[in-house]
């Protein structure tokens, strides 16, 4: 699969259904893409749509995006911001593009993003639950309204790592250097 950019990709993420793909391009701009084509007849990896993401906070320092996951059925994308004042999004890709509609923001809360750990994002398995790893603590958020149902600080001396949904979507495990996975119950339902 080829998926061109003009200036190159930050971040990327392909649905769970394999249907479409969100690109963050280091010129900020976000990109979405069908995937679903049909490469026997001789068709091509689509762009469906590319919107700017370059948001300016007070002070006009622009936003810079560095991490984007696909939800379930292609219908939502998280986005985070690199900055230590970051903002966490949400962006509607199930829009009809043939009647002109765009990428939309759906909603946007800032997210203390900690210097000593990269973000890690995760949905719920029913996509309801936004799952933010963010140094040593874990913040759940609503996937629609990204309302926070539940914060959950200062878990590990390390910053988390890695971050696994259960499939029975009643735990997560999460991984740090040095230290052995550890399994939390989180209300992962929306």
């Amino acid at each position: 699969m080829d998926i061109p950019t003009s200036s190159g990709s930050v971040a990327f993420s392909i649905s769970d259904d394999k249907r479409r793909a969100a690109v963050l391009n280091k010129n900020g701009k976000l990109s979405t893409w069908r995937l679903d084509v049909r490469h026997q007849a001789g068709e091509d990896t689509k762009m469906v749509a590319e919107t700017a993401l370059q948001l300016t906070e007070q002070g006009n320092t622009t936003l810079q995006y560095y991490y984007c996951l696909c939800s379930l059925h292609s219908k939502t994308l998280v986005t985070t911001a690199a900055q230590s004042r970051g903002k966490l999004s949400t962006w509607r890709l199930d829009v009809r593009h043939q009647a002109g509609e765009d990428t939309k923001m759906v909603a946007e809360t800032a997210l203390q993003l900690t210097e000593q750990g990269h973000t890690t994002l995760h949905f719920s398995r029913d996509g309801s639950v936004v799952i933010v790893a963010s140094g040593n603590s874990i913040y759940l958020f609503s996937s629609e309204e990204l309302k926070m149902i539940k914060a959950v600080e200062n878990l590990t001396p390390q910053p988390i790592e890695r971050l696994i949904v259960a499939p029975n979507n009643k735990f997560i495990i999460i991984c740090t250097k040095g230290i052995r996975p550890a399994i939390l119950r989180l209300p992962l339902s929306g």
